[in-house]
């Protein structure tokens, strides 16, 4: 790390640091406000030292106003990201526990979040800290070992639990974990967040209803389970971008289907839909009436 931190300085970027005090802060902050990447990511597996990393967090050792202004800036906080591979009772939890205390509070009680959180086990300290933050959550990209860890982390009844402020929710395959093992929580959704982009791994179109939304208008799916698309324009009459890399019949397709208008404007196919389109009802791909 230090190796890298001494070849960042002498890159193109050093002569920044010869700029006014006021430009420098003003050219961080204008960084942080229009990147997507998460400020700053905590991950740390047994037996392997903790890493703080993040393209923003590397700049700040580019000079002491960068390095100020993460600290002062809350939407530098406002942006983590948590890779968690450690057992259960490891020491590192409390460590965790800490820094994300310290994001929560220096990103101020009010400023949107936007988490990120890819771990093989989730523990009870992580989940009550996260959902106790779930009426600030803007944007989520969950990737969890199973669905028994999904599960437990939206414990909790959809009645006391509110998400005003997510626009943006993806749930993704753990790294090394079969499509089949990941499973979405359908608790989350059930709180009815206003969402306008949702990525999911799988979806059946028997709980297609969960995600019936008139704010829904970018949806990524993996696989979807169904007889046709009709019913998915249906629930989300608003959608204007449909991702779908696979498609697997179930259901009767002698059951009369719904047709809808619909707004969509873009629909993507992935690879994996050419045969079940070529040996399914005609009905799997129909195009908005």
């Amino acid at each position: 790390m230090f190796l890298k931190v001494l070849k960042l300085q002498e890159s193109l970027l050093a002569p920044v640091r010869t700029l006014p005090s006021d430009i420098i802060t003003a050219i961080f902050q204008l960084f942080i406000e229009t990147s997507s990447k998460p400020g700053i990511t905590y991950s740390t597996e047994n037996f392997y030292p903790t890493k703080l990393s993040g393209s923003i967090f590397l700049l700040t050792w580019i000079c002491f106003w960068w390095r100020h202004e993460a600290i002062s800036y809350s939407i530098f906080w406002s942006r983590i990201k948590v890779a968690l591979h450690f057992q259960y009772g490891s020491p590192r939890s409390i460590e965790m526990t800490a820094f994300l205390t310290e994001c929560f509070l220096r990103s101020g009680v009010s400023v949107p979040l936007s988490i990120g959180v890819v771990s093989s086990h989730i523990l009870p300290s992580v989940i009550t800290m996260l959902t106790a933050q779930a009426h600030r959550w803007r944007q989520a990209t969950l990737s969890l070992g199973s669905a028994e860890h999904v599960n437990s982390l939206f414990d909790f009844e959809p009645s006391s639990m509110r998400f005003p402020l997510l626009k943006d929710l993806s749930f993704e395959p753990y790294p090394g974990w079969t499509r089949d093992t990941v499973v979405m929580s359908n608790r989350i959704l059930e709180c009815h967040p206003p969402l306008q982009k949702l990525e999911l791994d799988e979806l059946l179109e028997s709980y297609a209803d969960v995600i019936a939304s008139r704010n829904l208008k970018i949806l990524k799916l993996g696989c979807y389970w169904g007889v046709s698309l009709a019913r998915l324009l249906h629930i989300c009459p608003c959608l204007e971008f449909l991702k779908l890399e696979s498609f697997k019949f179930r259901g009767n397709p002698d059951v009369k289907q719904i047709t809808c208008q619909s707004s969509l404007l873009t629909l993507v196919i992935g690879g994996h839909i050419k045969d079940e389109v070529e040996n399914g009802p005609g009905t799997v791909l129909r195009s908005p009436s």
